[in-house]
């Protein structure tokens, strides 16, 4: 993924950039997200669901534990 992946992300954290593209892409252009409403966060943790008990419901995961 490399550079695009990057260039995309540089380009996403815009949040007025992000709001137009979900609000276009989810809710076919009405403003229901507001960019003033956004921040950014840490995209290294991720949050997954596995397992088949409660104790095992939820697991962070990182690549990074030091947040900028």
């Amino acid at each position: 993924m490399g550079k695009k992946d990057t260039l995309t992300k540089d380009y996403m954290k815009n949040a007025q950039v992000f709001a137009d593209a979900f609000n276009h892409l989810i809710y076919q252009g009405k403003k229901k997200i507001n960019p003033e409403m956004l921040h950014t966060v840490d995209t290294t943790a991720l949050s997954v669901l596995y397992g088949k008990d409660e104790k095992e419901r939820f697991r962070i995961q990182s690549r990074n534990t030091e947040m900028n």
